[in-house]
């Protein structure tokens, strides 16, 4: 309850920041964690399931910056304690919002890019959200709906794995099959 009431206020304070620090994301995921296994002591604005609470101000939501989101997506995605407590209360919506994110970082990273350009990586930041973008890639590719949607449409995932933007584009394929 103490670190509820004392560092979350200042977290929250973060989120909407242009440049967060890296180790937000970090302290958010073991906050949301947190909220997990012990949900009566998160603060009552995330109640009344502080974990999904969390995953929407940190995960989910369109304002915040994708070098955060990827980072902080990245950490809890894999968490299978977690997937399982969302599938649990009936909230397989993770999935659809975690994809809706993914492509949202995607589409926000090549928005200045020419056509058939890469990942600018000339930068210490452009390379962190490159390795970031490129590890929330392969997790959203492990995801029971994505694997499903690859199934039905019988297409093997390529590439997916280095390529964000590659991804992103075998993607939609397999949504329009």
């Amino acid at each position: 309850a103490a670190l509820w009431r004392n560092f979350f206020p200042f977290l929250k304070s973060l989120r909407l920041s242009q440049t967060p620090p890296s180790q937000l994301a970090d302290t958010a995921a073991g906050y949301t964690l947190l909220a997990l296994d012990i949900p009566s002591s998160a603060p009552l604005e995330l109640q009344p399931q502080p974990f999904v609470s969390m995953m929407q101000l940190y995960g989910w939501d369109d304002m915040v910056t994708p070098q955060l989101v990827c980072r902080y997506l990245s950490h809890l995605i894999a968490n299978r304690t977690l997937t399982e407590a969302l599938n649990g209360i009936g909230n397989a919506a993770y999935q659809a919002l975690s994809i809706r994110t993914w492509s949202r970082c995607v589409l926000q990273m090549y928005v200045d890019q020419p056509v058939g350009g890469t990942i600018r990586t000339d930068t210490e930041q452009s390379s962190l959200l490159s390795e970031q973008l490129t590890e929330l890639t392969r997790l959203v590719f492990k995801l029971p709906e994505v694997e499903n949607m690859f199934v039905k449409a019988q297409i093997e995932p390529a590439s997916y794995k280095q390529d964000p933007k590659s991804a992103l584009l075998q993607f939609f394929q397999v949504v329009g099959i």
